[in-house]
């Protein structure tokens, strides 16, 4: 395996380089059971936020790797500039800037992970900071030993190094090898191997939360619990157990309650193409499970809390009211996301990627032939094509369009009406599209209500006017709907 150290210079970094070299050559400790035969490369940071001492850091880093015959990748950042540029934290500036560049190695040199130096310390702090802020069970677990590197550009493409001998993971992995050694512990290993680090004073001034955490709260807490890191630690993998079960289980709970999902297929004469969409019903939910399972579903759509409180208030009495039959109670709800539409009636669900919109119809003109078939697929309709206005046209639907829907004795009805007939909700509607009469032209002297004549609501009704009459009728036009 190739992996790349993620060395700052610090005593956690260097402690953990010494003992991933040392796991390399065959004398594996606890943690460090990836590194066994390792190849190994070093990465160095110089974010340039102390003035003199990022450089000697840097320095004693390149001079460890060089050392021990290791690649020595080294980036430098104008930290500071990055984060008043994207206005974030200089701390959260210098995290993305880290992980992309250990990204852009992974890729360009076929690392297939990144060992960082996270110890015990580090992950109650991680534990408490994430429960001060407010989290669920996911933040409770902290951070895990091994995990996906957290960058978008980790996921670009295989290495480009030179002879491909080392594939790179289509996401390259995070290892945090230190995660169950204390700083007490690390500080003793630096002392009987006499490994070199350099200190950073930044550490011990109360200028973020995990350094007040550090200096003020845990003094406190352990005179509460003299083995608070510890206790913090199994804390952190109980609830990555409980974690790892629920969301085990919360899967299957989820599929289960998933009613439809419509995928892309080809379109064609007799087919009908589908979009990605996924309808889920609510009262399929186990009950006393039903707000975390409706929370990691939302999540899972890039919905967040807010959202999930509005879908538990607005959650009607059960059963579904889709797609068995109208419910003219109620108009649902739509709510956005960055890249889904989520649309609540009932007790179902329905989401949709956010830039979707319904494609026009397609449509055939052909003579019409004894035995052909008046029952059409679902999503194609058929009209006497000789019936139409001349100049038809197809359209979206718009408030005040009316037609004598077949069937009804020719009898005037709304669209608007039609659709709760039809059970019809929020995407429904906007998918709708209309068979009509030509645009109207300066002084053709349409009436408005005449233009509003539809002569079908293609995929679903036709116009009576309009239907096929077998010996009647020469020639048809049919129309293909195009999710």
């Amino acid at each position: 395996m190739k992996i790349l150290l993620a060395v700052s210079g610090g005593k956690d970094s260097m402690t953990m380089s010494d003992l991933a070299l040392r796991a390399a050559g065959g004398d594996v400790t606890e943690g460090f059971e990836r590194f066994r035969g390792a190849v190994l490369g070093v990465a160095h940071c110089n974010f340039h936020l102390r003035p003199v001492d990022c450089d000697a850091d840097a320095a004693l880093v390149e001079q460890w790797a060089g050392a021990h015959g290791l690649p020595f990748h080294r980036a430098d950042f104008d930290t500071q500039a990055y984060a008043r540029e994207k206005g974030v934290s200089v701390e959260m500036a210098a995290r993305e800037l880290r992980y992309d560049f250990f990204a852009r190695l992974c890729r360009d040199e076929g690392y297939e992970a990144v060992a960082v130096a996270h110890n015990a310390d580090d992950q109650a702090e991680t534990l408490l900071l994430h429960l001060i802020r407010g989290c669920g069970l996911d933040g409770a677990c902290a951070m895990a030993a091994e995990s996906p590197l957290p960058s978008a550009a980790s996921a670009v493409g295989p290495s480009a190094s030179d002879g491909d001998a080392y594939p790179v993971p289509a996401r390259p992995l995070l290892l945090r090898p230190l995660l169950r050694r204390t700083r007490e512990e690390i500080n003793a290993y630096t002392i009987v191997h006499r490994i070199a680090f350099r200190e950073d004073k930044t550490n011990a001034e109360p200028v973020c939360q995990r350094n007040v955490l550090r200096g003020q709260v845990f003094p406190l807490l352990r005179r509460l619990n003299p083995s608070l890191v510890e206790t913090l630690g199994r804390d952190t993998e109980n609830f990555a157990r409980s974690e790892a079960a629920m969301a085990y289980f919360a899967e299957r709970a989820i599929n289960d309650a998933e009613i439809l999902h419509r995928v892309p297929v080809p379109a064609g004469n007799a087919a009908v193409a589908m979009m990605d969409e996924h309808i889920y019903d609510v009262s399929r939910m186990p009950e006393p499970a039903r707000p975390e399972l409706l929370f990691r579903l939302l999540r899972s759509f890039g919905f967040g809390r807010d959202v999930l409180e509005s879908v538990l208030a607005a959650l009607p009495d059960f059963p579904a009211t889709y797609p068995d039959g109208p419910d003219n109670a109620s108009e649902g709800k739509l709510f956005l996301s960055g890249e889904w539409k989520l649309f609540l009636k009932g007790s179902l669900l329905r989401f949709r990627p956010a830039g979707y919109r319904a494609g026009e119809p397609t449509v055939e003109c052909l003579d019409w032939q004894d035995g052909m078939p008046l029952k059409q697929p679902v999503g194609v309709t058929v009209v006497d094509g000789d019936a139409l206005p001349e100049g038809w046209t197809i359209r979206p639907w718009r408030e005040g369009d009316w037609m004598r829907p077949l069937g009804m004795g020719g009898r005037r009805k709304k669209l608007s009406d039609l659709f709760a007939d039809l059970g019809f909700d929020a995407f429904d509607k906007a998918d709708a599209w209309v068979l009509a009469s030509p645009e109207p032209v300066s002084g053709d002297g349409q009436a408005a209500d005449d233009r509003a004549h539809v002569w079908a609501l293609i995929g679903h009704r036709i116009d009576e006017s309009v239907k096929v009459i077998p010996g009647k009728t020469r020639r048809c036009c049919r129309f293909y709907i195009s999710f």
